[in-house]
């Protein structure tokens, strides 16, 4: 006796139990027909009839992938060209909008994601695809355990799809090893045997003019010394300016 094709609808369904559906649907309509069991002369009970087990699509399917939640129109008419007249048309309306409206998602997002990577190789060309494989994977890896102070793992640095949020972890990675050699500058001066004067002396008409690159090498270690002494967050930051490390 032929299985009978249960009756497919669209309405209040995913897709993925649409796809079930159309599998399952077209699985009962290839199989071969099971013929009714003899009945057994000395059986009290008769034995219920098996119906045929559905068959799994490949992993690589349309129907696996519709079956997902991965629905693009090329899928679609696939499946439409497989199952042909099994297939309802209301059905495959359905099937073949949200398939539209997923591509345009995709397409919008995979826009996005090159957006984002451009702007990305753009403001730092270290993290990009383009960038040389040895500074990429020493400027990640600082950035990674940088951000693990705030509780960010790698996989999740990974996934932003946002170029400004890993410019603002960037930018805060700049300054911290900024202020890094900056504390280093200070206790190397202050490992030193004297500390210059906090007030510039005067030069004296019988001194030879200075250049300017020994003025300003002059007014950073004053700077410094201020900056050592005070402990001042004001003074840092000007010692910072004298340094050249200020943007």
């Amino acid at each position: 006796m032929p299985t009978e094709r249960p009756a497919l609808t669209g309405e209040g369904i995913t897709p993925a139990e649409m796809a079930q559906q159309l599998v399952e649907s077209a699985s009962l309509d290839d199989a071969p027909d099971v013929a009714e069991p003899a009945p057994a002369s000395n059986a009290s009970t008769p034995e219920p009839d098996v119906a045929p087990a559905a068959q799994i699509p490949p992993a690589d399917s349309p129907e696996a992938r519709i079956a997902s939640g991965m629905v693009t129109a090329s899928d679609v008419e696939t499946l439409a060209a497989q199952l042909g007249d099994k297939l309802d048309p209301s059905d495959y309306r359905q099937l073949r909008a949200i398939a539209e409206v997923q591509d345009v998602q995709r397409e919008r997002q995979a826009a996005h994601r090159q957006q984002q990577l451009d702007r990305l190789a753009q403001r730092h060309p270290e993290l990009s695809a383009t960038a040389d494989p040895t500074t990429k994977r020493e400027r990640t890896a600082a950035l990674t355990e940088y951000v693990r102070q705030f509780d960010y793992e790698p996989a999740e640095l990974y996934a932003v799809n946002d170029a400004r949020a890993i410019e603002l972890a960037a930018h805060g990675l700049k300054l911290t090893e900024r202020v890094r050699e900056l504390e280093a500058q200070i206790a190397r001066f202050t490992a030193g045997t004297a500390q210059p004067d906090d007030r510039e002396t005067p030069a004296r008409p019988t001194q030879p003019r200075r250049s300017r690159a020994d003025r300003q090498q002059q007014q950073a270690q004053e700077a410094i010394a201020r900056a050592a002494k005070s402990g001042r967050q004001r003074d840092a930051v000007d010692a910072i300016q004298a340094l050249g490390l200020a943007d």
